[in-house]
């Protein structure tokens, strides 16, 4: 090893002779200090990503929660605690976000609203921002047994507002 330890971290940014050294001359420790390497310069980024999503848990959480009835899956078919079409909207701007159907009836014909998700009967479909869709059926994704209740979504919000990024 060329490199003293303690210039390590100065040459880690930007110089190419280095990395060069470290991927043909440091043998069994090379992928192991690019490893860390990463996981260092990731820790500012991981830390804003965790306080926003915390911040967005605490902000919208209870009010999203509230609109989401009990459900249940059972042999590969979810059903709804309320029986009519649930629209889950954004608390502060009312854009429709999701769409709960165990009904199977028709919710929203000719609307120009898109949700991220509707949960049908039988199925899911999830829809990303470029308006792409994805449909699995209740069945294949092992659900049964699974109730989903204002309980478990607040343990959900909880775990994930402290363990999100990890």
């Amino acid at each position: 090893m060329k490199t003293k330890y303690l210039n390590i971290p100065f040459k880690s940014f930007g110089n190419f002779d280095f990395y060069r050294e470290v991927a043909f001359d440091w043998k069994g420790t090379n992928l192991f200090y690019l490893l860390v390497l990463v996981a260092i310069c990731w820790i500012p980024i991981a830390l804003r990503l965790q306080i926003a999503f915390s911040d967005m848990a605490e902000k919208y959480s209870a009010d999203l929660i509230r609109q989401i009835p009990e459900i249940s899956f059972n042999d590969g078919m979810a059903k709804s605690s309320i029986q009519d079409t649930v629209f889950i909207k954004m608390p502060d701007s009312g854009e429709l976000i999701g769409i709960i159907d165990t009904s199977n009836r028709k919710f929203f014909e000719g609307s120009n609203q898109n949700p991220a998700f509707v949960l049908r009967k039988d199925s899911i479909i999830l829809q990303n921002s470029n308006g792409a869709s994805q449909t699995w059926q209740i069945g294949e994704l092992g659900l049964d047994g699974l109730t989903i209740n204002h309980g478990l979504l607040e343990d959900w919000v909880t775990f994930s507002k402290k363990y999100f990024v990890a």
